[in-house]
Order: structure tokens, then sequence, then C-alpha cells
């Protein structure tokens, strides 16, 4: 019995015997791999990374009213990146979360404006006024 038990023990532990053996190993991995690289690839379309999907342009966005002299234009780190400007004579800081692409067309100096109730975002420079619509 005991002898028994060691020769089946032995014949798991060794290498394949002959060529099928071999092949069947060999297609055995290739398979898998296929599988791990469809899940891979399956995981990062479902995650979709390369779309950015903004959150939609809330009341309290539309309600707002921007006006004034850009003072100051810096990115906020610890706030995970947010594109903020601070106006002359005022507080509070206003953070571009709705108008991000147009964040490089803002200088310091420049004039901003959103009325209340309005989604037209302008940005007034000297020689220039660029008329900004975000899409509801």
């Amino acid at each position: 019995m005991v002898s028994e038990f060691n020769f089946a023990m032995s014949k798991n532990n060794s290498k394949p015997s002959n060529k099928y053996d071999i092949e069947n190993d060999k297609i055995f991995k290739w398979v898998n791999m296929i599988w791990v690289l469809i899940g891979i690839i399956f995981l990062i379309f479902a995650a979709k990374p390369w779309e950015v999907k903004l959150p939609l342009f809330n009341a309290e966005m539309i309600n707002e009213h921007i006006s004034g002299k850009v003072s100051k234009k810096y990115i906020e780190k610890h706030n995970h990146a947010a594109k903020v400007i601070e106006l002359e004579h005022q507080d509070a800081k206003i953070n571009l979360l709705h108008f991000m692409e147009y964040y490089n067309q803002i200088n310091i100096g420049d004039n901003v404006l959103k009325n209340r109730n309005d989604s037209i975002f302008y940005i007034i420079k000297p020689d220039t006024t660029f008329c900004f619509i975000y899409q509801i």
C-alpha cells in the first residue's frame, strides 16, 4: 500500500513523459495567457479611463455671478489639481471646474464675467473678448 502511494506521488511530481503531454502543457499555458489578456482588456474597457466625465452644470454654477479682474491664477495640488482664479478685491476663490478648458486662455490682468442665471463665460482681454458658452 505504501509503495503504491509513493509511486503515485512520484508520478504526479515528474515532468511529462511524452511529447503529447508537453504540447498539451504548452497549449494550456497559451490558452491561460490569452484568457488573462482578455480579462485585462475587458477591465480596461469597462473602466474607460480615456473618458473624462465632468459633473453636470449644476444650479449653483448657473446662479453664481462672477465679475472682476484676475489677480491670481494657480492650480491647487491639494484639491485634486483644481484650476483656480482669484479676482481683485474679492476674498473668494473661483474654481473653474466647469470652465477648465478656458484656464489656459485666462491671464492675470484679464477681466472675467459670468452673469447670474446664464451659462456664458466671458474673458475680456485688453484687445479682445472671448465668449465661451457652456453646453447644459
